[in-house]
């Protein structure tokens, strides 16, 4: 008979292990059991402690998901072959292979997801970087909607002004700008993505890395959140040394205290949402009496010269000074967007409602009623000895006629009421007819004058 192979040994004809290979074999199936179980319940830590999140995701390729219940998620699936390989290590029943390949498919398909999934707007396929970034069409890598809401964007709001529900740059807050955007503040692995008003008329956003205000903070549902207080540098001169949420007061920064929301609409002409609901001025049914009929508050509630109300789509609620110069007159009106009011305008060229014109004094400019309509004579002008009258066209009142007449009716019967045009408007002018030589004859249908008759 041939000689047996290693760790064989002929008995009775025929070859058989030895004692020594089979306690080899037994030995070895144990320290692949154990491998086996100490990796899955190694690898269930390392996904469960978020303590290890910046760290895995910082090399080539991601090893975290963004999203850290992703994490705890897929540190489940270890915890289960961790007990498997306890079973059989308990057990003492042998491990086929067959188990290794689950173990090795669903840890490089996990690793695949981690890279090929970002956290925008709710985890879902889309390149976040790592291994896979060479696909990414987005500088950041993360996707959003170019001129909407990407980091950066500057974007005008459908239903101006802007407002948010949080204290704008605020990192440590949950906010969402409204007026008709409804965008919520966002997370992105340990990135949030900030939305604020940067102007009354529009909205931006910016991402940060929640990790500046401490190692374990992170963002969770909006915010950035941790449990050690926030890293703040104290000392500051203006708002901007400060991080988002915090304010310079007192050359040192301060946490911005949020306006408690109020449950009714209490100011229905500043252009704000102050109860929250959505809803601006007269559009919240809580402004009903006051608002009245009206649509728009800038118009009829909003403070002047402090003008803020509402107003229609493509006009702004501004300053519309009339009488002089000085604020001491006028209201807010609503103007287009492309106009430029009267009173902020270069040379008084700016914009007045029809009728008016922009116009000016040593204080400023301001909208003045257009006189310049037109006006006719039927006695050619200031003509004292033939009777007439002027036919004005008012912008506001329509068609006017001034006939001349004698002062019958102010016991001042000698006095002739001439009336002549003078840019575009009929002026008066008194002639006491005596002066003359002659009186005052009245004719109601072609106008008076002064003519010969019996003193």
């Amino acid at each position: 008979m041939d000689k047996c192979k290693k760790g064989y040994k002929v008995s009775k004809g025929k070859c058989v292990k030895t004692r020594s290979s089979q306690i080899y074999k037994k030995r070895e199936g144990s320290i692949n059991k154990l491998t086996f179980t100490i990796t899955s319940f190694t690898l269930a830590i390392f996904f469960v402690f978020s303590i290890f999140h910046n760290w895995a995701n910082s090399f080539f390729i991601n090893l975290h998901f963004c999203n850290h219940t992703f994490c705890v998620l897929f540190s489940l699936i270890w915890v289960a072959f961790g007990i498997v390989g306890l079973y059989f290590l308990n057990k003492k029943k042998e491990m086929k292979k067959i188990w290794y390949i689950p173990f090795i498919i669903i840890l490089v398909v996990g690793i695949l997801l981690m890279n090929l999934t970002s956290c925008e707007g709710g985890m879902h396929f889309g390149v976040k970087g790592g291994l896979f970034s060479f696909l990414s069409t987005s500088s950041d890598h993360t996707e959003c909607t170019l001129g909407v809401d990407c980091a950066g964007d500057i974007v005008e709001v459908p239903l101006p002004p802007c407002i948010e529900t949080d204290a704008g740059r605020d990192y440590i807050t949950f906010g969402t700008v409204l007026s008709g955007v409804n965008l919520d503040d966002l997370c992105m692995g340990d990135i949030l993505r900030e939305r604020y008003c940067n102007t009354g008329l529009t909205y931006t956003s910016e991402d940060i890395d929640c990790t500046i205000f401490g190692a374990d903070w992170t963002c969770d549902e909006g915010e950035c959140r941790g449990e050690t207080p926030a890293i703040v540098e104290t000392e500051c001169e203006v708002d901007t040394d400060c991080p988002g949420g915090y304010e310079c007061l007192g050359g040192e920064c301060s946490l911005i205290e949020v306006a408690e929301v109020v449950d009714t609409e209490e100011d229905c002409g500043d252009g704000l949402d102050n109860d929250g609901d959505g809803l601006i001025d007269c559009a919240d049914t809580d402004c009903l009496e006051i608002c009245g009929d009206f649509d728009y508050s800038c118009q009829h509630i909003s403070p002047y010269p402090t003008c803020g109300g509402t107003c229609p789509t493509g006009e702004e609620c501004i300053i519309y000074n009339s009488g002089d110069g000085t604020l001491d007159g006028g209201w807010c009106e609503c103007m287009p967007e492309e106009e430029t009011a009267c009173y902020e305008s270069d040379s008084c060229g700016g914009w007045c409602l029809d009728g008016y014109l922009c116009t000016g004094d040593s204080f400023g400019c301001f909208c003045e009623f257009d006189f310049s309509g037109n006006c006719t004579d039927t006695d050619g002008g200031i003509d004292y000895l033939f009777g007439g009258f002027s036919i004005e066209d008012n912008p506001l009142f329509g068609t006017l006629n001034f006939i001349e007449y004698c002062g019958f009716d102010k016991l001042d019967t000698d006095t002739l009421y001439e009336y002549y045009c003078l840019y575009g408007e009929a002026m008066p002018i008194e002639i006491d007819c005596t002066t003359l030589g002659l009186i005052c004859i009245e004719d109601s249908v072609n106008g008076s004058y002064c003519g010969e008759g019996v003193f």
